[in-house]
């Protein structure tokens, strides 16, 4: 039997109220919540840090440019 993984998480709404989630890709979760494709509070922006304010974002090594890439 092949094993699972799964994630728990939690996200704030703007008024500070907690959803609790379960998803298998916290990765690709966090991005649908960014992008506002989970539907309900959680796809308003948070008041609290967005500990992953710079997942999927471009990434570029010392010297080189994103625009190049």
């Amino acid at each position: 039997m092949k094993a699972r993984e799964y994630f728990v998480y939690i996200m704030s709404s703007r008024s500070g109220t907690l959803y609790i989630g379960v998803t298998n890709s916290i990765y690709r979760r966090a991005l649908q919540h960014k992008a506002g494709e989970i539907e309900g509070f959680a796809s308003k922006n948070p008041r609290w840090e967005d500990l992953a304010e710079k997942w999927g974002a471009q990434m570029a090594f010392a010297g080189e440019s994103i625009k190049n890439r």
